[in-house]
């Protein structure tokens, strides 16, 4: 950054002390997930229950369909399946 063109506050960001004050903290966090002392925040409980309704939903329309509320790979439980502890957010 141009430090003339820079006012004090958004020049502070950009700082190699806050650049690894922040990765710091990033690592601390994954250290702590990985380590399974402390469970992974959910950044949206509402959207993690309609996410609950919707598989539910889904569910019973393929029991309907299929006969049992399998991945649609047809062959595979859904308990089976591996899936991130990551959710993306637009």
């Amino acid at each position: 950054m141009i430090p003339r063109y820079t006012r004090p506050e958004i020049g502070a960001i950009w700082t190699d002390e806050n650049r690894f004050k922040i990765w710091l903290e990033i690592e601390l966090l994954a250290d702590a997930i990985l380590s399974a002392s402390t469970p992974f925040p959910d950044p949206d409980p509402e959207l993690y229950e309609l996410e609950q309704q919707g598989k539910s939903v889904f569910n019973r329309a393929c029991a309907q369909c299929h006969g049992g509320t399998l991945h649609p790979s047809g062959s595979t439980p859904e308990a089976a399946i591996v899936r991130p502890i990551v959710r993306y957010h637009n």
